[in-house]
């Protein structure tokens, strides 16, 4: 068996992973290569017959079962090189198991750094020892020293960084357990002295307080029958000792308190106002309709708001991203913030609570566990599992074969279970034979991977048949799944944004959501409660209208003929939106025309191109696309000078801004951010004239984007800052005339500024998708509105 050549590539796709991780899709895309590697290997290793025969195999109108009863014959060639491959893979990649050097090394790194009240840093340390820490059971028959259990210690040290982070409840949860892991006895006092700060921390009353920590102090010493009665009371003077030490300060009190209360109120309201008895995860106010042109789709019911709850839905199955694995929960992927619960078993997955680390042990880790690590290059292979495990091997078998090639009918009751997974479309007639027979090979490893995980034997008379659905999965995958995004501002604000914070950190499949057609632009935009996807109205809806989704090809990022041909190559359907009826380009992404100077140089991803102007093409593409790379080099340099605040920042945006014009079209974004900062730069220089200047060039780009009578945060902030700094130039210019002409165009700035904040409030989709700009626009409001005040009298 030629296992050097396997050996070889296996080596090239890790590494890879490894470089390209942090991109949005090299690992969810690695696992098509990896398929699309095998098939090209093991077509090199046929003889010429067996060649002809795998070339007529996988003709698009066969079964999945009978693409895949040629490759999974045990004298096929096929079957010898995959299971070679898949003992090779795991050979590499065993499991990641816990271990206690590792951990006390972690541990001790983290004190480090606790020592320096660096508690951030000391915290993700404790966090790692937690999760390589072993899970050795408690002797309380025994004090001594030796026996200490790491994953207490660890425990322990986690809460005290926690508790100067002030995260109580964390930090409580931490001293439980690390009792519960036997925590040595000689220290005992520093960890009940620690929860009694805690929990007063947390509002409970002195007494009650001491109350619970002395029950839980008796029973820790109650466990230790051997114990002698001077060294009980020895640990009792010292709790004593350190809680005089610690007192807590009522203002750590109040600071959590409000932090609570702050976080309460700055949540979304993301609940379904009425409950759809038809059609799951879905509110009454939308309906399922069905017909030959669309095929399903979802309609208004009613008139609906702006930002009313649409659907709010938890994924059937996901996949998170194995660049987060430390910083998600395996299970629901809410964001961990160095604190989880660790698997017992290997130190990969970590989860948020006890309840997320036993679902995800009952539906599918207790087969994964040990072959994670092989996992991170099945990517959609590995979510392909996941929605059998999730619904049982048996009982997906059984419903296969109820429904086979039966589409379930939403139109009368759609329940989001596996009879509506199995009833997406996966496109299977519309696929290249070259396609389908990678995608086949990938199912059948897949298979031969499960048999290895105890998941299903290869003599089983269901082999086939599961495999089958393994690869009916990763074709639906492909079509049906939805990115889960993460906004890094989520922390700081209380709630998700939309925009260019957001990072994607895995995949799920959505039965309710996959019903919603696209649009390349949406009446509808997505929120994220970990893996639980919330859909909310952008804007009013009509009763009647058809509610759809943007599939990730926007019309202002994307031009008309990219989006297309990606639409086409992904989803089999030629794009008729309003959009694309009007041939809508991503003028805000365009280039200059250097043959007529105005118009938009609209450039496509084959460097094909033409101008929405005259009409004429380039063909120099390649200098025009090398310019602006060094371009936006030149940029990237401007922006970290003008965050530090220096002094070359002004005239490098500057140069920025003279080359920017040159080479992109008029509406191009770039130019409102380079003409935002710049203005900034002025107005840190008290020149004010020079700061309207730029400010005024921003709002002409914007009106000329999104006209005139548009309502938006980016217009609203415009307008304030032209207020603010009228006023300024008034007052700095001496002059009562010449105050009293900037004071009235202040004015009329700030008039116009009002009507459109009166037009945004309740429209929350304007407000997440520039919470900075929103942060400023409500600072300055009321600043303009006083200094017009005392110049008009109210």
């Amino acid at each position: 068996m030629p296992t050097e050549k396997l050996k070889v590539s296996m080596n090239i796709l890790k590494q890879r992973l490894k470089e390209e991780q942090q991109s949005t899709d090299s690992d969810w895309d690695l696992f098509l290569a990896f398929a699309d590697f095998i098939a090209q290997f093991i077509t090199s290793e046929m003889s010429e017959e067996e060649q002809r025969e795998w070339r007529m195999r996988f003709d698009p109108q066969s079964s999945f079962e009978k693409m895949l009863e040629f490759i999974l014959n045990e004298q096929h060639t096929a079957v010898k090189i995959i299971t070679a491959l898949v003992d090779e893979l795991l050979t590499e990649c065993g499991a990641k198991h816990k271990c206690a050097v590792k951990a006390k090394e972690a541990r001790e790194c983290g004190n480090q750094y606790f020592r320096n009240k660096q508690y951030e840093e000391a915290l993700k340390h404790y966090s790692d020892a937690v999760a390589l820490s072993p899970f050795v059971a408690f002797d309380s028959s025994s004090h001594d020293q030796s026996d200490e259990s790491e994953l207490s210690l660890a425990l322990a040290n986690r809460s005290a960084a926690l508790f100067h982070l002030k995260r109580f409840r964390e930090s409580l949860n931490d001293i439980n357990k690390a009792v519960i892991f036997g925590y040595p006895f000689n220290r005992c006092h520093l960890l009940f002295a620690r929860k009694i700060l805690v929990l007063k921390a947390l509002g409970t009353e002195d007494n009650e307080a001491n109350k619970i920590v002395d029950e839980q102090m008796n029973e820790y010493i109650n466990k230790r029958k051997s114990l002698p009665l001077n060294e009980i009371q020895h640990m009792q003077d010292l709790l004593r000792k350190t809680l005089k030490q610690n007192s807590v300060r009522n203002q750590c009190e109040k600071t959590s308190q409000q932090q609570q209360q702050q976080q309460q109120q700055k949540q979304l309201d993301t609940k379904v106002i009425e409950v759809n008895k038809f059609f799951a995860n879905a509110s009454s106010a939308v309906e399922v309709k069905q017909s030959v042109e669309k095929g399903r789709y979802v309609q208004a019911k009613r008139d609906i708001c702006a930002s009313e709850v649409l659907f709010d839905e938890k994924p059937f199955a996901h996949w998170l991203r194995p660049a987060f694995y430390k910083d998600f929960c395996s299970h629901c992927m809410k964001y961990l913030n160095n604190f989880h619960y660790p698997c017992k078993n290997c130190s990969t997955a970590r989860y948020c609570s006890d309840e997320c680390l036993n679902e995800s042990w009952q539906h599918y880790h207790s087969y994964e566990c040990a072959y994670l690590d092989a996992l991170h290059y099945l990517s959609i292979g590995h979510l392909a599992l996941r929605l059998l495990l999730k619904v049982g091997i048996e009982n997906a078998l059984k419903e296969a074969k109820f429904v086979r090639d039966k589409v379930e009918d939403a139109t009368t009751s759609y329940n989001a279970d596996y009879t509506s997974v199995l009833s997406l479309l996966d496109h299977r007639k519309s696929r290249s034979a070259q396609s389908l027979r990678s995608y086949a090979v990938g199912a059948a490893f897949i298979a031969f991977m499960s048999q290895k995980m105890n998941i299903i034997e290869y003599t089983s008379s269901e082999f086939i048949d599961f495999a089958a659905l393994i690869f009916k999965h990763i074709l639906q995958i492909l079509c049906n799944t939805s990115s889960i995004l993460f906004d890094e501002l989520e922390l700081q604000i209380g709630h998700q944004t939309i925009g260019p914070h957001l990072k994607i950190i895995g995949a799920a499949i959505y039965p309710s959501i996959a019903m919603l057609n696209h649009s390349c632009d949406t009446c509808v935009y997505p929120l994220f409660r970990g893996s639980e996807m919330i859909i909310k109205a952008t804007n009013n809806v009509k009763a009647g209208e058809e509610i759809t989704f943007n599939y990730g090809y926007h019309y202002r990022k994307i031009s008309f003929k990219d989006r297309q041909q990606a639409l086409k190559s992904q989803y089999y359907f030629t794009c008729e939106c309003k959009l694309c009826e009007q041939r809508m380009e991503n003028i805000e992404h365009a280039f200059r025309c250097p043959n007529c100077i105005n118009g938009a140089l609209i450039m496509n991803s084959d460097d094909s191109n033409y101008c929405t102007e005259c009409g004429k093409s380039i063909g120099n593409v390649g200098l025009l696309r090398s310019s602006f790379a060094h371009c936006m080099l030149e940029i990237s340099n401007a922006y970290q000078l003008f965050e530090i605040e220096s002094n070359e920042a002004k005239d490098t945006l500057l140069k920025c801004l003279h080359r920017l014009n040159e080479l992109v079209f008029s509406k191009h974004e770039l130019l409102l951010e380079i003409h935002e900062r710049l203005a900034k730069c002025y107005e840190r220089e008290e020149n004010y004239k020079q700061a309207l200047k730029h400010w005024s060039h921003f709002y002409k780009i914007c009106t000329a984007i999104r006209g005139s009578d548009d309502s938006n945060y980016d217009i609203l902030n415009c307008l304030l800052n032209l207020s603010m700094l009228l006023l300024e130039e008034g007052k700095k210019s001496k002059n009562v005339k010449r105050m009293f002409e900037c004071a009235e165009k202040a004015r009329k700035y700030f008039n116009r500024a009002v009507l459109i904040s009166d037009q945004l409030k309740g429209k929350e989709y304007q407000v997440l998708s520039s919470v900075e700009t929103v942060t400023k626009s409500i600072e300055l409001m009321p600043l303009v509105k006083s200094e017009l005040s005392d110049i008009f009298g109210g």
